[in-house]
């Protein structure tokens, strides 16, 4: 589906902190995104909708040379039993 960046674990694309990518001028955002989580440790993926919002902003202020470094703590939402 895209070629000339760096791929990671499950055919994720990789990126540095500020969401570029291996290729010129590309940046990832969302749950196809393998990004350096200082929090975990290493290279890390989300997929979650609300996670994915959050990388496209932070995606669209590197395209604008904005330096926004993204270091968000990772989170989830779940139900179990019928309960939030």
């Amino acid at each position: 589906f895209i070629s000339g960046v760096d791929k990671g674990r499950n055919n994720s694309v990789v990126c540095d902190s500020y969401l570029k990518t291996s290729a010129k001028d590309v940046f990832c955002a969302g749950d196809i995104c393998e990004y350096p989580d200082k929090y975990v440790g290493g290279p890390h993926r989300v997929e979650h909708w609300n996670h994915a919002m959050q990388m496209g902003a932070y995606a669209a202020f590197n395209i604008l040379d904005k330096r926004a470094e993204y270091t968000t703590v990772p989170f989830f939402w779940t139900r179990h039993w019928n309960k939030s």
